[in-house]
């Protein structure tokens, strides 16, 4: 499995958006390859392993219109938290109307 990084086009520590060119690039490949799309991934530097409301409303095509399915309804959405000494990792599904599921992970050494 390979980790794809896309550019964050917000250019901020506090807010992430990619840039939509890479993300189509990616989506090309994914389809040509017959590759599923497991996880996006990203930290929350100050704040705790849970989607925000950026996050949910990123989600969806056109942006925040949570009343159509989410873009990748079958991805994870990994988020790492690093406002602590030790980072928190957890792992959700964004649903159709906002809705936050959370997927229980357990992480081995």
């Amino acid at each position: 499995m390979q980790a794809d990084k896309v550019t964050n086009t917000a250019q901020s520590p506090y807010r992430y958006e990619m840039s939509p060119i890479e993300m189509l690039k990616l989506e090309q490949k994914r389809e040509k390859d017959g590759d599923n799309l497991f996880a996006i991934y990203h930290s929350h530097v100050a704040s705790p392993a849970y989607p925000s409301p950026t996050d949910v409303r990123m989600a969806f095509f056109p942006p925040g219109v949570t009343n159509n399915p989410p873009m990748f309804p079958d991805t994870y959405y990994i988020l790492v938290s690093l406002a602590e000494d030790i980072a928190e990792v957890r792992a959700f599904f964004i649903r159709t109307g906002g809705e936050i599921e959370e997927e229980i992970i357990e992480i081995t050494k």
